[in-house]
């Protein structure tokens, strides 16, 4: 009969998903640290869409179980702001501590967020895509900004 388990790392997100015989899951289970950093979770049976799977749950290490992420739910101050360089849509209330990042005709590399708050400027018009991840715990979210 074949096992089915999960592979993840110490902040719980999801790295494989994989299967083996019963007794090379008993193996495993047997060897003293097989993968430094990695720990494993034996489940049910594999999930219908491994993609979604792995984009909407994250592993609670404390427990262990698998758990849906949260939905990251931000305020932004305005979607639309003149390409003045001064005007700031202000994004609040998310994650501490995330990562953002943004696309448009300028871009922002992915930068450490660690107050909660993006400020946003923009000197050249167009639209801007500024996204932000926070893993394992969060689906990433994004909103676009229109400078005009």
């Amino acid at each position: 009969m074949s096992a089915f388990y999960i592979v993840y790392d110490g902040t719980g997100r999801i790295q494989s998903i994989n299967s083996a015989d019963d007794n090379s899951w008993e193996a495993l289970l047997g060897m003293s640290n097989p993968f430094p950093g990695f720990q494993f979770m034996r489940i049910a049976e594999l999930p219908a869409n491994q993609t979604e799977f792995y984009a909407n749950n994250y592993v609670d290490v404390g427990v262990p179980a698998v758990v849906p992420k949260q939905t990251m739910a931000p305020t932004v101050s305005q979607t639309t702001i003149p390409a003045d360089g001064t005007t700031v849509a202000t994004i609040s209330g998310l994650p501490i501590t995330c990562t953002g990042s943004i696309t448009g005709p300028v871009a922002m590399p992915p930068t450490q967020i660690t107050d909660g708050q993006i400020d946003f400027t923009a000197d050249v018009p167009g639209d801007y895509v500024i996204t932000v991840t926070a893993p394992p715990v969060w689906l990433d979210w994004s909103t676009t900004i229109h400078a005009v």
